[in-house]
């Protein structure tokens, strides 16, 4: 007997999902993803890169009944969310999971907000088809496995196109079949390349993978139609970028093991690749605990996993898209400043004298032991071991399998509190910001506007 198709799975699944079929912690980290992505997006609208988006929205899809977050612009839904899902990811601040090693919240809750702001969906509504959203993209993340992210596709990209077509689908309201169309439209154009970190064309094409995926939704809405079977096909997608490989047991289980809590979500402390998380903790710490300064150090030894050590491929960044990427300046910056945050996140940074040296005492190696574990799962897949030598001959050194924000070593509430107002401030909106947060801890039960994407 053939199986069901899997987005046939996902259609069904996600139209007759409620809020109450969730687990109460599913719930709450849908709230957390959400407060994380708002926090990132208002941040980010801040940006070069976020403002010239605005500029080609404007231009390109004009007046509409969707507002761009963190602004008083209203454009066509498509348009609000391709800028949304720009300034969600121009940081390099948004969650991220290890289904699929995929950035969802960034992709889905544009789609999912412009959905709203469409159909005049409630808060429940914004939140079922967020956690649906992300429960589609991380499901099909496990049942690939890790291996096409390997092979260079990027899965922000590729998975969030259909993670924002499964989570409009279900704030749309569509019916199971026209839901499963919407996954599948979605997969049909699911793409996206690892070439493009360290570039602007990163979080561009997370814009445009929520722009599509919502577009799906509302094209499958007007009776568009498309294989159901895209996925397992021998031309589909699991076909063509991961050599065949797709476990359906695995998303069987869509609805019952929920993504959200394994493998669950990382919600970053710092504004760059995760793959820098576990060594920058490790350096901050070790320099509070040992009253170290940066003159002081000599040099510092990053020993990673090959996961980080291909994923950090730039040592002499040349713009600030390739320094969030890049271990010797996000250490420089610790060494130098005392600290690596969004205010780190300027050009002119990268010509200062006492950021290039400090720079210029970081090494990354990679460790073939800490491969071998983490493959093996005994241990972090982006841990560090740091060694930090000191001007007067002393040694310290520190493992760290987890950084701060990780699902088995989760960010405070207060933590994440104090990172969506700080983003909110550097976007302008620090007047607003603590209404908007309340908000948004509220919207499961609340029925007001946020006055953010309505």
């Amino acid at each position: 007997m053939s199986r069901v198709p899997a987005c046939q799975i996902a259609g069904e699944w996600l139209s007759g999902f409620s809020l109450g079929d969730a687990p109460e912690t599913v719930r709450r980290q849908g709230i957390q993803c959400l407060v994380d992505v708002i926090g990132c997006t208002l941040g980010g609208a801040a940006t070069d890169i976020a403002t010239t988006l605005r500029a080609h929205v404007a231009d390109e899809y004009g007046d509409g009944r969707c507002r761009i977050i963190g602004t008083d612009t209203f454009t066509t839904a498509s348009g609000a969310a391709m800028a949304n899902g720009v300034a969600a990811h121009v940081l390099d601040f948004d969650d991220t999971c290890y289904a699929g090693i995929a950035h969802g919240s960034a992709t889905v809750a544009p789609a999912v907000l412009a959905a709203a702001a469409l159909s005049g969906a409630d808060g429940q509504k914004v939140l079922a088809g967020l956690i649906c959203g992300l429960e589609v993209e991380y499901g099909l993340g496990k049942a690939f496995s890790n291996s096409f992210y390997m092979r260079g596709w990027w899965a922000t990209s590729v998975l969030g196109t259909i993670g924002a077509a499964a989570g409009a689908a279900r704030v749309l309201g569509l019916d199971g079949e026209t839901a499963g169309r919407a996954v599948a439209l979605s997969t049909a154009g699911a793409n996206g390349v690892r070439a493009t970190l360290g570039s602007d064309a990163k979080p561009v094409l997370n814009g445009q993978a929520a722009a599509a995926g919502l577009n799906a939704a509302l094209l499958a809405g007007r009776g568009i139609t498309v294989a159901l079977d895209i996925i397992e096909d021998s031309r589909g997608l699991a076909q063509v970028i991961n050599d065949g490989t797709f476990d359906p047991v695995t998303f069987d289980q869509l609805g019952k093991d929920y993504s959200l809590l394994d493998p669950g979500i990382f919600i970053k402390p710092f504004p760059c690749c995760s793959a820098a998380h576990a060594a920058a903790e490790a350096v901050g710490d070790l320099m509070r605990t040992e009253g170290l300064n940066g003159y002081a150090i000599e040099a510092v030894i990053c020993g990673v996993p090959n996961l980080v050590n291909f994923s950090l491929a730039f040592p002499s960044p040349a713009a600030v898209t390739e320094a969030q990427f890049s271990m010797p300046y996000i250490i420089g910056c610790l060494l130098t400043f005392g600290r690596f945050g969004v205010e780190e996140l300027r050009a002119e940074l990268l010509a200062d004298e006492r950021l290039i040296k400090a720079m210029a005492k970081v090494r990354m190696i990679e460790d073939e032991t800490l491969t071998t574990q983490s493959e093996a799962g005994e241990i972090g897949p982006e841990c560090a071991r740091v060694i930090i030598t000191t001007t007067d001959g002393r040694t310290f050194d520190a493992f760290n399998s987890v950084a701060i924000g990780a699902p088995s070593k989760p960010m405070s509430r207060d933590a994440l509190d104090e990172k969506f107002l700080a983003l909110a401030a550097h976007g302008g909106h620090a007047d607003e910001a603590q209404d908007w947060l309340a908000g948004l801890y509220d919207i499961e039960t609340s029925e007001r506007s946020l006055n953010l994407w309505t």
